[in-house]
């Protein structure tokens, strides 16, 4: 087809005037003022696009269109877990002054018009509990004038400590770490975590922009070398690499980019996966890192809707606007809305109706689960069950031993159901039993 339409292999020059986008720069520069003489060049450049008349003549004809939930029956179990943490009493005291000299600030720039340091303002405030060991020091873009200062704080934080835990037990399972991280360039706080993951024996390397061809051939040669935590920016992967070697997933920070997050979070939910899937988003409570991870789950829901049976980024793109979530963070911060929703509700609520459409099932209904006694271990403990459709039933138990929380989830498939009731005439029950 590609012959018959006059595409020779060595023209893809040719090719590119037919079907590809490409740049001309066209610069004409005087050489005397008085005469009017002038010299002209021109630069030709090829960039990122293909003409929809390349998908009706080659393309249409010969492929086959899938989404994800069209194999999700036949993909590993996907679970995702927010954990929102407290911030010691050192580090919540720095952060609040931190955001009240920002709002300050802010609310100054704004009210003459200046909308410069939004940008550096949000995601300053976003990364300082993550980075208070380096301090924070903003200056305005074009004056160089100092606008606020974050104090350094040296000791080890809440979130450090959850995450060396993760990586502790899904280690101790067998199970290699993905750990995202948004500070990687000129406030990179991937040193810090090395050392602290390396400190308790385990290999980890961090991926850097740059070689995009040997990406994955590296990481494949950091595996087969044994290692065990992977550190890297989500923008680095969001497309086209799979990491299916690594079926544990931490958000140590998680920006205010819905489609990033989508598609990063499922860079070990593939096809050729044969582990769980389990992605943990990590975040302080009641500061702007929890009211980034609030819109995001609000736009997350929203993208579902727009999406419909759209490919990957579609519609998607309008409802995960940075310049928006960016304002509304803003506002949000200025106007001292109020903060009543759950985080854990409103990603709930993202996740059982992404569930319902990959499982093209119109609701869902509780089930009741009851516990008679709890082991001495276990000072309370909370069940949540769920049917979504007729396709699975999930269950979730949460323990609470002292200030740590234990979560087991079960999943009963459909097939596991049907293959008990075809082994037995007689009517099929499911007992669950704590032990």
């Amino acid at each position: 087809m590609m012959l018959a339409d006059d595409n020779s292999w060595n023209n893809p020059t040719g090719f590119m005037n037919k079907y590809g986008v490409l740049e001309k720069i066209t610069t004409i520069s005087e050489e005397d003022g008085l005469t009017v003489k002038s010299k002209k060049r021109t630069i030709v450049k090829a960039k990122p696009g293909v003409s929809p008349l390349l998908m009706g003549k080659m393309l249409l004809s010969n492929s086959v269109f899938l989404r994800l939930s069209d194999m999700s029956e036949n993909l590993p179990e996907y679970e995702e877990e927010v954990i929102e943490l407290k911030m010691d009493d050192q580090q919540a005291t720095a952060y609040g002054y931190f955001e009240d000299d920002m709002k300050h600030a802010l609310k100054d720039a704004l009210a003459i018009g200046d909308n410069s340091l939004l940008g550096s303002y949000l995601n300053a405030l976003l990364s300082y509990p993550d980075r208070i060991d380096q301090g924070v020091t903003i200056y305005h873009p074009r004056t160089q004038e100092l606008v606020v200062c974050g104090p350094p704080i040296s000791s080890e934080m809440p979130k450090e400590r959850e995450l060396l835990q993760i990586i502790d037990f899904e280690i101790s399972h067998g199970r290699k770490v993905l750990v995202y991280i948004y500070n990687s360039a000129t406030t990179d706080i991937s040193p810090r975590l090395v050392e602290m993951i390396t400190a308790d024996g385990y290999r980890v390397k961090v991926l850097r922009s740059g070689d995009t061809e040997r990406r994955s051939e590296n990481i494949d040669t950091w595996v087969k070398e044994g290692l065990d935590v992977l550190i890297c920016n989500p923008k680095l992967v969001e497309t086209g690499l799979d990491l299916i070697s690594f079926p544990s997933i931490i958000f140590y920070q998680c920006g205010y980019s819905t489609y990033t997050l989508r598609q990063a979070s499922r860079r070990s939910w593939r096809i050729t996966q044969k582990e769980p899937v389990k992605v943990y988003y990590l975040t302080y409570l009641e500061t702007m890192q929890t009211r980034a991870m609030k819109l995001i789950a609000t736009k997350l829901e929203t993208s579902l809707a727009l999406e419909g049976e759209l490919t990957d980024k579609g519609l998607s793109a309008l409802s995960e606007s940075s310049d928006s979530i960016s304002r509304q963070l803003a506002k949000a911060l200025l106007e001292q809305m109020a903060d009543t929703a759950s985080l854990k509700d409103l990603w709930a609520t993202y996740r059982k109706k992404e569930i319902q459409m990959n499982c093209n099932v119109s609701g869902s209904k509780p089930v009741e689960v009851a516990l008679d006694e709890l082991p001495d271990s276990v000072a309370k403990m909370s069940v949540e069950a769920e049917q979504i459709g007729d396709k699975v039933i999930k269950v979730s138990f949460t323990e609470y031993v002292g200030r740590r929380k234990k979560t087991t989830r079960i999943e009963v498939k459909q097939s596991e159901l049907d293959q008990m009731i075809k082994d037995t005439d007689n009517p099929v029950s499911v007992q669950l039993m704590l032990f």
